[in-house]
């Protein structure tokens, strides 16, 4: 019987550090998008192409910003491997209406951030790593 409560209050710990983790990473992610000019929304995505929290308008899904991501992320890797040019930190697309950027947060997240055309792009990835550091330390 005692083992069985202890297992209780094991899961119930676990999902209290989950609900915490994810709300941790909404806060940051609203911060980023209400806290710089030009941001419309953000998510973060697993390395596997798995969504992790979003901040999205109603008009885009978690799930398609997070395989588009996973598509992204290997097709910059693969020329990455094939120029012999390091490691992936950032990826941009520029858009004819917005921007897309994807920065590594950590070791098996990354950070997608849509903007609008105009946003200053260099304020954009300043905060944007500054948000990256905040969430690798959260996964630590």
């Amino acid at each position: 019987m005692e083992y069985n409560k202890k297992l209780d209050k094991d899961i119930d710990k676990e999902k209290l550090d989950t609900e915490f983790v994810q709300v941790s990473l909404e806060v940051l992610l609203k911060e980023l998008i209400r806290g710089v000019p030009g941001v419309k929304a953000a998510a973060i995505v697993s390395i596997e192409g798995l969504p992790v929290v979003s901040a999205l308008p109603e008009n885009i899904t978690e799930d398609v910003v997070a395989e588009t991501t996973s598509m992204l992320l290997s097709l910059a890797e693969r020329a990455i491997n094939a120029m012999n040019i390091g490691d992936l930190e950032q990826l941009n697309i520029q858009g004819s209406i917005s921007n897309l950027t994807v920065l590594t947060a950590g070791e098996k997240n990354v950070l997608t951030v849509l903007t609008e055309k105009r946003a200053n792009l260099g304020y954009v990835y300043i905060a944007c790593e500054k948000i990256c550091e905040k969430i690798s330390q959260v996964f630590q």
